[in-house]
């Protein structure tokens, strides 16, 4: 009981004839990790409570499919690589064989039906040349996308911030759109507090606010950054940025002059 009338001075002495409104410590920038590949986590880097970097990785997701695509990949590069260059040696020769023809068909030395085989033959070495140096480029795209690929495969953090929950475990499977991690970004912490329309003339963007954190012992001044009508329910949200360092979800006090 005396501990509770001391707050209640304390509370009083620091906000004097204010209206003191209930709010929550909430961040403005609060995402879910989630995977742009399917996998299992091979590592996760990070635990709950953990502060972290932008560019740090948070997991890593198993490559073994991935590779096995990859290789399978580099063959086709290499197979098609071998008829490329088979049917542009055969080409090369048949081009050779097809002029000196044409040369003795001038003189009347061989027969036009020759020729003709000949040209056929080199039109066909032509097409088959020009597939397979198709089938190269293709291939080397497939294999360009899959090396993109591997990006996906190693998660980082976007901004920095604290980790604030773990929705997967290590060989878990990954998949996208299925939350993985929540991160919390601790710089653009405000708190969020209801205020009735009958205060609303109290209040501006701009005012200045005191602020408690119980749970920190923190008392601190802040900024009213927005009033927000809330439908239906005839009371306004403040959005207040503030000085010092907090949780979210933390319960919080604003007092404002009456």
């Amino acid at each position: 009981m005396k501990s509770f009338v001391l707050f209640f001075l304390l509370f009083s002495s620091v906000f004097g004839d204010t209206l003191s409104l209930s709010g929550t410590v909430v961040s403005e920038r609060e995402i879910t990790i989630t995977s742009r590949s399917t996998g299992f986590i091979k590592r996760i880097h990070v635990e709950e409570g953990q502060n972290v970097r932008k560019g740090d990785v948070l997991y890593e997701i198993d490559t073994n499919e991935l590779d096995q695509s990859k290789r399978q990949v580099e063959l086709s590069i290499a197979a098609a690589t071998l008829s490329w260059q088979m049917h542009l040696n055969q080409l090369h020769n048949a081009s050779l064989n097809l002029a000196r023809h044409q040369r003795l068909y001038a003189k009347a030395m061989v027969a036009k039906a020759e020729v003709e085989h000949l040209e056929l033959s080199v039109k066909n070495l032509q097409a088959m040349t020009d597939i397979a140096a198709k089938q190269i480029d293709q291939a080397k795209a497939q294999l360009a996308t899959l090396m993109h690929q591997y990006a996906y495969l190693t998660i980082q953090a976007p901004h920095d911030g604290l980790v604030t929950q773990k929705y997967l475990r290590e060989g878990e499977m990954a998949m996208p759109g299925v939350p993985a991690l929540r991160l919390v970004d601790m710089e653009s912490l405000r708190i969020h507090a209801q205020l009735p329309e009958s205060y609303l003339s109290h209040v501006r963007v701009g005012s200045t606010v005191e602020v408690e954190i119980p749970a920190l012992g923190l008392l601190t001044q802040g900024t009213v950054e927005a009033i927000i009508p809330v439908a239906a329910t005839h009371t306004f949200k403040l959005k207040i940025a503030f000085e010092g360092t907090a949780y979210p979800g933390m319960f919080a006090r604003v007092g404002l002059e009456q």
